[in-house]
């Protein structure tokens, strides 16, 4: 029962934090939906680099983003662009935040 009113927090505490989450219901979770956990704490970790990058929106993050990828073929237009599963834009990006931290030999 306490898992129950646990899960049914969660969803009331995500709505409050405007966070989207359509279709997850306090269910779900207490179910153990990988896919439904996940999407709340996706949720969330969003919210806060919204809030490290000055509450600008997910279009700022993105640009920003893509002004530090050197190379013009691996920029993303959105963050369910299909260049974005290859990990390369996010290395891209490391390396150019701190030079020397990736080690492109271990890269595939």
């Amino acid at each position: 029962m306490k898992r129950s009113i646990n899960c049914s927090a969660v969803i009331e505490a995500a709505k409050k934090l405007d966070c989207k989450i359509q279709g997850i219901d306090a269910s779900q979770l207490l179910k153990g939906s990988r896919k439904a956990v996940l999407a709340i704490v996706w949720q969330i970790v969003r919210l806060e680099y919204l809030k490290i990058i000055g509450n600008q929106s997910e279009k700022d993050l993105l640009d920003w983003a893509n002004s530090l990828c050197p190379k013009a073929d691996l920029k993303v237009t959105s963050f369910r662009d299909q260049k974005i599963s290859s990990g390369l834009w996010l290395i891209e990006i490391c390396q150019t935040i701190q030079k020397g931290c990736v080690n492109w030999e271990i890269v595939t």
